[in-house]
């Protein structure tokens, strides 16, 4: 009963016939609109966030898929890379770099160790130092 009251104008069986039930039925009835309109404003921005946040994480995944296929990476810094992603999927991104800085350092480091091996292997400089460097 008292839902139904305060989110809508009431059942109709029984009205106001003093000005004052009718000033507190005016209120209810304010109050009810205000209340279910919030309602409906939360519930639209948790659907609206939750979908954004998807957008966000499938497009981090879509950038890995293309460095995974640009790059050769093993499985295992794939899986690794993959569960890191869906683990913190916030930020949006642009780039491999940006991808980059978003990632845990050791995973960043083995990534970008994976992704320049044939630059890194043609000068014997990079050879003589840790993977770290």
């Amino acid at each position: 009963w008292t839902v139904t009251t305060i989110t809508t104008v009431g059942y109709g069986d029984i009205g106001p016939y003093t000005k004052t039930e009718k000033a507190y039925g005016i209120i209810l009835m304010i109050f009810g609109v205000l209340s279910y309109s919030f309602a409906i404003s939360s519930l639209s921005t948790v659907l609206s966030t939750l979908d954004s946040r998807q957008a966000k994480l499938k497009e981090k995944l879509q950038v890995l898929d293309e460095i995974d296929v640009e790059f050769g990476l093993s499985t295992t810094l794939y899986m690794q890379l993959k569960q890191a992603i869906k683990y913190d999927a916030l930020g949006s991104k642009k780039g491999n770099a940006e991808f980059l800085t978003e990632l845990p350092p050791q995973l960043r480091i083995e990534l970008a160790n994976n992704m320049h091996k044939n630059a890194v292997s043609t000068f014997p400089f990079f050879n003589q130092q840790t993977p770290e460097f």
